[in-house]
């Protein structure tokens, strides 16, 4: 890979002396100059490239990390909410925000062809689309409670498709099977936020409002408190990484982004010299990236 990163070498050597989670190799900056206001979306499964949007979710960029280039995929409104890349990298899928005569949202789902520039609408504007998902080849979205696959290309239309975990009226919902049902194992009167599943589809994550992370099994059982995890992302199926953000009731004054085994132990990966939010990982590849709030891009590389 091209060495366009800034080295942060300063940062490594302020780590404290903790148990580890994960091993910290380096942890470097990336400089990004075509657009202003960028935090990470996504990271593509082989840590080659990034998925940008801006603080609002407008526009949605591909950052290719060999070569820096940076290439436009919508400038859109909604397009940079939790958009996905496929295991391979030849597709992006995402979604557009439209409004109709009433002045009500409706959602839309693309998919992008990386090699090709086309797109491709998987999904017309809906009221209500729930979530959004990847299977392999295949698009999965959940739109008012029935799955609906999309093929994104040969031989991505299989029948086995991972467990979708999403929010709807506050309440964690999931999906396993196309049969969508009601989770929330904290119970029904938190409000739930930041839902994923882990790549095996055995575990959920996700946030309680004013408690903090949890995982647990998609049956329920084996709930456990991560602690304040907020944006959590799994890393792997055995480690989750998040952020720890605290603000001062106007803007965020510090945050660091932490590892945590699914047991609770946990280790800061980050310094107090930077403000890391939002994490992003590719577990395969050994690496995780991380925005800030003035819109610098950082890559956290750790041994796989």
């Amino acid at each position: 890979m091209k060495k366009l990163l800034i080295i942060a070498s300063l940062l490594l050597a302020q780590l404290p002396a903790v148990a580890q989670v994960l091993v910290v190799q380096a942890v470097e900056r990336v400089p990004v100059e075509a657009v202003s206001d960028l935090k990470v979306a996504a990271f593509s499964p082989d840590g080659d490239c990034l998925l940008l949007t801006t603080m609002g979710n407008k526009g949605l960029y591909r950052l290719n990390l060999a070569d820096n280039a940076l290439l436009t995929v919508s400038e859109e409104d909604g397009a940079g909410y939790q958009p996905r890349i496929t295991d391979d990298g030849s597709r992006i899928v995402f979604r557009l925000k439209h409004t109709d005569d009433r002045h009500l949202r409706l959602t839309q789902v693309n998919g992008y062809n990386v090699a090709t520039g086309e797109l491709e609408q998987l999904l017309a504007p809906t009221h209500e689309l729930s979530a959004v998902a990847l299977s392999g080849n295949t698009a999965v979205t959940v739109e008012n409670g029935v799955t609906r696959r999309h093929a994104l290309r040969a031989g991505g239309s299989g029948n086995d498709v991972a467990p979708v975990a999403f929010v709807k009226n506050r309440q964690l919902m999931l999906t396993v099977g196309g049969v969508t049902r009601a989770f929330s194992p904290c119970g029904t009167n938190e409000s739930y936020i930041w839902p994923s599943v882990s790549p095996d589809g055995q575990r959920v994550l996700f946030y309680v409002s004013g408690r903090g992370a949890y995982v647990c099994r998609t049956d329920g059982s084996e709930l456990t408190e991560l602690g304040q995890l907020r944006a959590p992302q799994w890393y792997g199926n055995d480690v989750v990484v998040g952020m720890n953000d605290v603000d001062d009731g106007h803007e965020i004054v510090s945050s660091g982004i932490v590892a945590s085994t699914l047991t609770g132990q946990q280790q800061t990966l980050t310094t107090d010299s930077v403000i890391a939010i939002y994490p992003q990982t590719a577990a395969g590849a050994g690496r995780i990236a991380f925005s800030t709030p003035s819109g610098e891009l950082y890559i956290i590389t750790l041994d796989k």
